[in-house]
C-alpha cells in the first residue's frame, strides 16, 4: 500500500474556520475559534484519508512573484482581521507541539508550496491530498493527486472531492485546461483581470471547444457569442498575461522533507498543555490519560492520629510544602499539603472525631517550628485556623498575594485562576465543583471532585509559588512583597 500525504493550506483553512466557527476566547482573552475550527478539520480529514504524512504550508506576508509580475495582484483584497491574524502564530506553535512540519517560502504562496511538494511527492509514488477551500487547485488535480474543497451548503460544510477526471467531469475540462478558463474568466478575488466580459460558462465552452486560449484565439472568428469575441481579440495578451499569474507552480526551490511529515503522536503531553492552555476542551478526549499525567493528582485521605503523626514526622523533613485551608473562618473542615519527593505527594487531613481542630494546629505549628516553608494560596485563611502562624512569617509564601502585585486588575486570585496563568493548566473552580454553596458547606472527603479541589488548593500554590517568586524579583517587587507579608496582610483582601 502506498503512503499517502495530506498537504493542508494553512491560511485558507484558518480562513474558513474563522468565519465558520463563532467567536470563541480563552479566560487571557485569546482569540481560539480559527485554531479550533482548524483542528476539527485536520482531524476529521485525517480520520477520513488516514494519511501516512501530514504537512501544512502558509502564506507569508512578503510580497510573491506574482506581486513583482502585477503590482495590483490581490490588490482588492482586505486586510485579515486582528482577531484571526494573532490566531496564525499559535497555530503554528500547536502544530509544531504536535510534530506537523509548517512550511512557507518567502516570495511564494501557499499555492506553489502545495503544488510543488504536492507534484514531487507523487513522483515518489505518494497519494496525495491536498485540503484548501481555494477552487484554483483544482489545477493540481491528477489521478494519484487529490484536491479537496470544503464548501458550504445550506449551513452545513460538505466535501467535494477532485480528481483530475472529478474535475473533468464538474467543469468539461482537464485540470491543466482549467487555468486556461481562470485566464479567460479572470479571478475577482485575486484581481487577475481575465477578459472582461467572459464568465465561468463562456470560458469553459471555449476552452471545451479549442482547449488553449492561443487556440482559441486562432480560430477568432468562430468564437461566439460576438462580445467574447471582441473583447478575446481585444484583451487577448492580458489574458495569457492572467493564466500566468493563475498557474501554480509545481516546480518551485523549497526546504523541506518527507520523512518530517510522518505522522506520529499528534496527541502528546506537549500538544495536551497547549490543548489545556487554549481552553480546547472539545478536543481533550484524543488525548491518552497518560498524556494527561499532569491533571490526575493524586490524594490520599488521612483521618487518624496515627496517620496525620505520620505526615507530620515525614513533611518536617521538607524543606517546602504547599499548604490548602478547607473551609473558611467559620468552617473549618482540614487541611491539605503537597510536597515533592521523588514525585509529587497530595494528602488530606480531615477534622472528625479522633483528629480536632488543636491537634491539626499543633502540627503545623510543629512544621513551622522546623524551619519548613509553607506555600499557600491565602495566608488570611491560614492565620484565620492558625493565628500563631504569624509568628513564622517569613516562612510564609502566599500565592495569591504575589500574583495580585504582578497583575492589581484581576478580579480573582484562586488557584485555578493562578494554573491558567502561570502554568497553563485548566482547572475546575470551586464555582464549577460547589456552585453557589461555600465549600464548607457541603465538603465531603469521600467525593472525587472535592478531594481534587482539597490537592488543588495545597498542589497549586506549590507548583506556582517559585514561578510567581521569580516573576516578583524581576519585576522589582520583592520588598513590596516583604513589606505586605507583614501583620497587615489580613486587611489586603478586604482593600
Amino acid at each position: 500500500m502506498a503512503d499517502k500525504i495530506m498537504l493542508l493550506d494553512g491560511h485558507s483553512l484558518m480562513n474558513r474556520a474563522f468565519y465558520g466557527v463563532p467567536d470563541l476566547t480563552n479566560a487571557r482573552g485569546q482569540h481560539t475559534n480559527a485554531i479550533l475550527g482548524f483542528l476539527n478539520m485536520m482531524i476529521h480529514y485525517m480520520e477520513e484519508e488516514n494519511p501516512t504524512h501530514l504537512l501544512v504550508a502558509f502564506d507569508r506576508k512578503e510580497a510573491t512573484f506574482r506581486h513583482e509580475m502585477y503590482k495590483d495582484y490581490k490588490g482588492t483584497r482586505k486586510g485579515m482581521p486582528q482577531e484571526l491574524h494573532e490566531q496564525v502564530p499559535v497555530m503554528k506553535e500547536v502544530l509544531a507541539a504536535m510534530e506537523v512540519p509548517v512550511v512557507t517560502q518567502a516570495g511564494l504562496e501557499a499555492d506553489d508550496i502545495l503544488g510543488t511538494i504536492g507534484f514531487d511527492a507523487q513522483a515518489r509514488d505518494y497519494d496525495v491530498v491536498i485540503v484548501s477551500g481555494d477552487r484554483d487547485l483544482l489545477q493540481l488535480a491528477t489521478d494519484r493527486i487529490k484536491i479537496k474543497l470544503p464548501r458550504t451548503r445550506g449551513g452545513v460544510t460538505v466535501t467535494e472531492d477532485y480528481l483530475a477526471s472529478d474535475v473533468q467531469g464538474h467543469y468539461g475540462v482537464t485540470p491543466k485546461e482549467f487555468i486556461e478558463m481562470k485566464g479567460l474568466m479572470g479571478d475577482p478575488s485575486d484581481n487577475i483581470p481575465g477578459v472582461p466580459g467572459i464568465g465561468e460558462k463562456t470560458a469553459a465552452k471555449l476552452i471545451m471547444t479549442y482547449h488553449t486560449i492561443e487556440n482559441a484565439y486562432a480560430h477568432i472568428e468562430e468564437v461566439k457569442p460576438k462580445r467574447a469575441r471582441e473583447n478575446l481579440e481585444a484583451y487577448y495578451d492580458q489574458a495569457i498575461f492572467s493564466r500566468e499569474l493563475a498557474t501554480i507552480k509545481t516546480d518551485a526551490q523549497l526546504e523541506y522533507h518527507f520523512q518530517d511529515a510522518k505522522v506520529g503522536q499528534l496527541f502528546n503531553a506537549e500538544s495536551y498543555r497547549l490543548f489545556k492552555e487554549l481552553e480546547l476542551r472539545s478536543l481533550y478526549g484524543y488525548f491518552e490519560e497518560s498524556e494527561k499525567d499532569e491533571d490526575n493528582i493524586s490524594l490520599q485521605i488521612i483521618q487518624n492520629k496515627e496517620g496525620l503523626d505520620a505526615l507530620f514526622n515525614k513533611i518536617t523533613k521538607q524543606n517546602v510544602v504547599g499548604l490548602g485551608i478547607i473551609g473558611d473562618e467559620e468552617s473549618w473542615k482540614g487541611l491539605s499539603f503537597s510536597w515533592k519527593e521523588d514525585k509529587i505527594s497530595n494528602v488530606l487531613v480531615t477534622i472528625n472525631e479522633e483528629i480536632n481542630e488543636d491537634y491539626i494546629r499543633e502540627g503545623v505549628l510543629s512544621v513551622l517550628k522546623e524551619g519548613v516553608h509553607l506555600y499557600v494560596l491565602d495566608y488570611k485563611a491560614l492565620l484565620y485556623q492558625v493565628p500563631e502562624a504569624r509568628n513564622y512569617e517569613e516562612l510564609i509564601e502566599d500565592a495569591g498575594i504575589m500574583a495580585y502585585l504582578l497583575s492589581p486588575l484581576q478580579s480573582s486570585y484562586e488557584y485555578d485562576d493562578l494554573a491558567r496563568d502561570y502554568l497553563g493548566r485548566t482547572y475546575p473552580s470551586a464555582k464549577e465543583i460547589f456552585g453557589k454553596k461555600k465549600p464548607a458547606d457541603i465538603f465531603d472527603a469521600e467525593d472525587e471532585k472535592m478531594q481534587q479541589y482539597a490537592a488543588l488548593l495545597s498542589y497549586v500554590p506549590f507548583t506556582v509559588v517559585p514561578i510567581l517568586s521569580q516573576r516578583v524579583e524581576e519585576d522589582g517587587m520583592k520588598n513590596l512583597y516583604e513589606e505586605i507579608e507583614r501583620p497587615v496582610v489580613p486587611t489586603l483582601y478586604d482593600m
